[in-house]
């Protein structure tokens, strides 16, 4: 073991390492923004965010995972009753939104036809096709 005493700095050098260490902080602390950044963009159908995406983004997401199934439905029903004290229940408008996703959600999974519905021709264009060709 040494018996020397560590270098010690003066006021200034002390300082102006400190600055050159908070400066590759800042700097190293820019480089991974930036590359986080893009990452942190969420991929959007265009439309305005809803206002459970606004004021509840982790439940959004958790619905867009379980959407169109039965644990969707009981995630739903889940949030809609308070089962832990101290939690105050969601704004109107937001439970409007869960029950209305609700019933859309229970509507597709016990319709699976519905969601095919659309993408099919309808009759009368089927008979005015075969009556041309």
């Amino acid at each position: 073991m040494s018996d020397e005493l560590p270098k010690l700095f003066s006021d200034e050098e002390f300082n102006e390492l400190r600055l050159v260490r908070e400066r590759r902080e800042l700097a190293d602390r820019r480089t991974v923004e930036r590359r986080v950044a893009p990452m942190q963009r969420r991929l959007t159908d265009g439309l305005p965010e809803s206002t459970i995406e606004q004021k509840f983004p982790h439940i959004a997401q958790k619905l867009t995972l379980v959407w169109r199934s039965e644990g969707c439905a009981a995630y739903i029903s889940g949030l809609s009753v308070a089962d832990r004290p101290g939690r105050q229940g969601f704004p109107a408008e937001v439970m409007e939104d869960l029950m209305m996703l609700h019933e859309i959600n229970d509507t597709l999974i016990n319709k699976p036809s519905l969601g095919q519905a659309a993408a099919a021709p309808p009759a009368w264009k089927e008979a005015v096709r075969r009556e041309h060709d």
